[in-house]
């Protein structure tokens, strides 16, 4: 037996069934692009699905970061006491990057795993492993995907694996380093900049002003007492942990200061001698290091990535600390605020504000933290914070944390939603019973959530029930930020002419979700999930809860807030409902309430104050230093207050009725 494993459309479609061995031969799609163009083509194929899948794959998440974090410290004590430019207090060079480390190491697992199951149940004698496209982010070290070396330096073991080759692959870049040189500022600053004007309040944003710090930032620019400032950065090359700030500094009103330090550059020389230490350090091992996951050793695989970043990680952390120390003198903040910190580079600038004790605000940033079981976000956030905004009392912190959890989780709503609420005024009417159905998004197997081919089967055999109803009209969103090859169902539909079904990969989601009667999701992320309970539409949510590894409290409140299918089968069912009984289905589950939902994850006291509260915070806690306790109490008597005030003014009413019983009752008390 032949067994081949395609990973890409263009694979399938160029490979020439005639130029394989003779013999038995097993085609197998790795991923869902690869099974679309399989069935395109009419070959006899299988899915990887039929062999393996990954159901507790969170499970192993925090196994992975756990080895990951030891690997980094051991190597960055080991170079630190070799080289001194390499030693940090604080976060270094390596347990910095261990966030991204555990990233590449879960994609390289998930492919590798996935393969070597495969191969374990067929037992071929012959392996043939296509692979054309070194995928992000291991395109600047590796010519081919990792784990086409973990497979090709396996050993030969009782026979479960043999004959693992490969073919048809091309060749890739050698890494480059590239560097994005800034444009030319227009300021330079060696004094604090506008110090003389003695704002009320002072805040650094880094790097990213959307998301849930864009309604924030609306409220803070009517404020003539505040003081907005701006950190933009750039990326080294391919790879998140390459990110390094910009030596400039952006106000409110446009103007641009520079700082008095370089733009980061790499100097190949120390680049050299960081990759002699890294190499010195596997020498002088007793043992090789291992990375176990999923029973596999796949640090023969990792290896190069972590070379990169033992060679070019001091000299980011070296420049993030210059940036750091002169931004924070020039702007002298009373708050440092975060988008997310999963850099290297944030979480120097956290540590720079620590030492100087400016508080460091990061804002939740979609559904997913608090929800979850998500062990890497402690490697985030949760432990270079000092405050994490968060929407809801509902949103915890770990129970079992593996690294101190240094930030105290503040509930104060998704100041984002409550603007979405804002807008959603005039829905769209699309005519027939409309069905919004939001896909997955496609990691191609490399990453958590649903498995590749079995997302892509069972939007398949769903929206074919759908599409055979007359009555429904369905439109189905890819997950934006994959490619419509990469996510497979929209080639699907292309080719089978499914008219009652529409694509929409592009535009901004509201109007799409204002126009739907009823709203179908199988997406892993809980962001989207508080949109839709949000919008107050009926909602079908597929999970399952062994892939999508979500927390106990959690799951007891998503229970009753939508209708929650756990498998393939209640999703094909609700499916089937839908298809037959319609309107009568939809009112079923709009019957549904989501409140103490919304309350505990989405938009906490749900008086659309979050951007308002979060505004007082800063003001409160950052700049005057009130304990967070002493502010929430004093938040919710005056919001209170003023929400009974305004109360009283929209019934006058019953206001000229509570003077009447007063004059009423002053009466009587003088009567007796």
């Amino acid at each position: 037996m032949h067994l081949i494993f395609f990973d890409r459309r263009s694979q399938v479609m160029e490979w020439d069934p005639a130029s394989a061995s003779t013999g038995p031969k097993t085609l197998v799609a790795v991923t869902a692009s690869a099974l679309q163009a399989l069935e395109e083509r009419g070959l006899p194929h299988e899915a990887i699905s039929r062999y393996a899948n990954f159901k507790g794959k969170g499970a192993v998440r925090e196994q992975c970061c756990r080895e990951s974090l030891a690997l980094a410290q051991e190597l960055e004590s080991f170079m630190g006491e070799r080289y001194a430019p390499a030693r940090f207090d604080g976060p270094g060079f390596m347990t910095a990057s261990v966030y991204h480390m555990q990233h590449a190491v879960m994609a390289i697992a998930t492919r590798a795993f996935l393969i070597r199951e495969t191969i374990r149940a067929v037992r071929p004698r012959d392996v043939t492993i296509l692979s054309d496209q070194v995928l992000p982010p291991f395109s600047d070290e590796y010519t081919q995907n990792p784990w086409m070396e973990f497979f090709e330096g396996l050993t030969v073991k009782r026979g479960e694996e043999s004959g693992i080759g490969r073919m048809g692959t091309k060749p890739g870049t050698e890494w480059s380093p590239r560097i994005l040189d800034p444009t030319p500022p227009c300021h330079s600053a060696s004094t604090p900049f506008g110090a003389e004007k003695n704002p009320t309040l002072r805040l650094l944003m880094a790097h990213h002003l959307g998301y849930d710090w864009a309604p924030v930032l609306e409220v803070l620019a009517k404020a003539t007492s505040s003081t907005c400032f701006t950190l933009d950065g750039k990326f080294f090359g391919s790879g998140g942990w390459k990110f390094y700030f910009d030596s400039k500094v952006r106000t409110a009103g446009g103007e641009t200061i520079v700082l008095n330090c370089e733009t980061f550059r790499l100097d190949p020389a120390e680049a050299r001698i960081l990759e002699s230490l890294f190499d010195d350090w596997l020498a002088r091992r007793t043992a090789p290091p291992t990375m176990n996951v999923f029973g596999m050793d796949l640090f023969p695989a990792i290896k190069r990535y972590l070379r990169a970043m033992a060679s070019i990680g001091p000299a980011l952390a070296r420049h993030a600390d210059k940036v750091s120390v002169e931004v924070l003198e020039v702007v002298q903040p009373h708050a440092v605020c975060f988008f997310a910190m999963p850099w290297p580079a944030a979480k120097r600038l956290a540590y720079q504000c620590h030492l100087r004790r400016i508080p460091v605000v990061a804002f939740q940033h979609g559904g997913t933290p608090g929800t979850h079981v998500s062990p890497h976000h402690q490697l985030s956030d949760l432990s270079h914070a000092d405050f994490f905004l968060t929407y809801g009392e509902g949103i915890r912190p770990p129970e079992n944390p593996f690294v101190r959890v240094r930030a105290t989780h503040v509930p104060v709503g998704s100041a984002r939603i409550e603007k979405l609420i804002r807008q959603a005024e005039k829905p769209v009417a699309f005519g027939r019973l409309t069905v919004l159905w939001l896909g997955d998004i496609s990691t191609e197997n490399t990453q958590a959530g649903i498995e590749d081919t079995l997302r892509y089967r069972l939007q398949v055999e769903c929206l074919r029930i759908l599409s055979e109803s007359r009555d429904l009209q369905v439109v189905y969103r890819p997950f934006p930020t994959c490619s419509l090859e990469a996510h497979a169902t929209p080639q699907w539909i292309a080719r089978t002419g499914r008219n009652s079904v529409r694509v929409t990969p592009h535009g901004p989601l509201l109007p799409l979700l204002l126009g739907s009667d009823i709203v179908i999701c199988d997406l892993y992320s809980s962001t989207v999930w508080n949109e839709v309970l949000a919008l107050k539409k009926p909602f079908i949510l597929y999970c399952d809860p062994d892939q999508g590894f979500l927390r106990d409290h959690f799951m007891a409140d998503l229970e009753s807030a939508c209708l929650w299918c756990k498998s393939e089968s209640e999703l094909v069912e609700a499916v089937r409902r839908l298809s037959t009984e319609r309107h009568q289905f939809v009112s079923e589950v709009a019957r549904i309430d989501p409140s103490v939902f919304l309350r505990k994850y989405v938009w906490h006291r749900g008086d659309g104050n979050s951007a308002a509260r979060v505004v007082s915070f800063l003001h409160r806690v950052c700049r005057d230093g009130q304990s967070v306790e002493t502010w929430q109490k004093a938040w919710d008597q005056e919001s209170s207050v003023k929400a009974e005030q305004a109360s009283r003014q929209a019934n006058p009413d019953a206001i000229a009725l509570e003077h009447a019983l007063h004059r009423l009752n002053t009466r009587m008390a003088a009567q007796f």
